[in-house]
């Protein structure tokens, strides 16, 4: 049977730039080919896939990347560099990844689907892992999140995962990172800070620099490692596990909350660890921020292909979620090291 159209990545890519600009006339090529009976390539079911992203038809979209891989097992091969760990890598037929039946804030069951992201050109991707991240947007507090996510498992298996990101140092992000945390130094002085998830360490280091007592805990063995070498107190260990041998007067989590999949645990033994005036501080992308707005309506929302996120809060289901377990907002700023992530700083109230 013959093929509709045989494309290659440049083709392909110059087609998926008209659909999000909404060029007619890539639009009616794509529309035409989707009402074909012809069989399809596998850039052509990509193709309809943001087609269908885009007018809003989220299961389709869904059906037409895994149709995509079905029509053309070697597609990754053409997707991804040479260099890419899985470059020529053949996907599975099933992925045990976690569901979400209610939302993960709130706890309603009443939702609408708003993207299918391909995730496969992730840095920590790897051919265990399934291919697409399906997002819908909670009806009762707006909060965005993984309909079902890979396995912790399964995450944090395969070859080793790409770090550079976490572990990149600058004097830029020190700077940032100093600017970050200043008042809550100056709010605690001398006080314990408790940072989960200390990346690069440079947070950390601005806090122990500014006059703290520090402790890191991250549970990625390489950056625990890299943090180490550079003089920071940080431990091999994980948040939930912790028993402090006092309340932390500043807990920090920087771009973490977002990859965490029990949200109501992790706040509850947040706030077990925090002094009964303590201050939580935390960065992480705004859904609802104007830029990532933008963004989607070109298809370019760097979060919804984000492989390693759980969630995707908007300012107020961040907020409800905090409230909740008894954390009020204080302070609020834009942060400058990822696009459109937000800084917030709560206190126990």
């Amino acid at each position: 049977m013959k093929t509709d159209l045989q494309l290659d990545k440049q083709q392909f890519e110059s087609l998926l730039a008209g659909i999000w600009l909404g060029s007619a006339d890539v639009l009616a090529l794509v529309k035409q080919l989707g009402s074909s009976a012809a069989s399809k390539d596998g850039f052509t079911h990509l193709l309809l896939s943001a087609l269908a992203n885009r007018s809003g038809a989220i299961d389709t979209a869904e059906s037409h990347i895994y149709k995509a891989f079905t029509a053309d097992p070697g597609l990754l091969k053409k997707l991804l560099p040479p260099e890419s760990p899985n470059h020529g890598a053949a996907l599975a037929t099933e992925y045990p990844m976690t569901q979400f039946d209610t939302c993960p804030v709130c706890r309603s069951g009443e939702r609408h689907s708003v993207f299918a992201g391909l995730v496969v050109a992730h840095l920590c991707y790897h051919e265990a892992l399934a291919p697409l991240l399906h997002w819908v947007e909670c009806q009762g507090c707006s909060h965005v999140y993984a309909r079902e996510q890979n396995a912790s498992d399964a995450l944090f298996g395969g070859p080793p995962r790409a770090t550079t990101h976490s572990t990149d140092i600058s004097m830029e992000r020190y700077n940032n990172d100093c600017e970050s945390v200043a008042h809550l130094t100056e709010m605690r002085r001398g006080g314990r800070v408790l940072e989960i998830g200390p990346g690069n360490g440079t947070r950390l280091a601005a806090f122990r620099d500014m006059g703290m007592v520090t402790l890191g805990l991250e549970i990625q063995e390489e950056i625990a490692a890299h943090c180490q070498r550079l003089g920071l107190n940080v431990r091999l260990e994980d948040f939930l596990k912790h028993s402090p041998d006092a309340p932390y007067d500043v807990i920090a989590l920087g771009d973490v909350i977002e990859h965490l999949p029990d949200l109501h645990g992790s706040l509850e033994k947040i706030r077990d660890m925090a002094a009964p005036d303590g201050l939580l501080w935390m960065s992480t992308p705004q859904y609802d921020n104007f830029i990532l707005q933008e963004a989607r309506t070109r298809g370019a929302d760097p979060y919804l292909v984000e492989l390693e996120h759980w969630h995707y809060f908007t300012r107020a289901s961040l907020i409800r979620l905090m409230e909740e377990y008894g954390f009020q907002l204080i302070r609020q700023r834009m942060g400058k090291t990822f696009i459109a992530s937000v800084e917030y700083t709560f206190q126990r109230s």
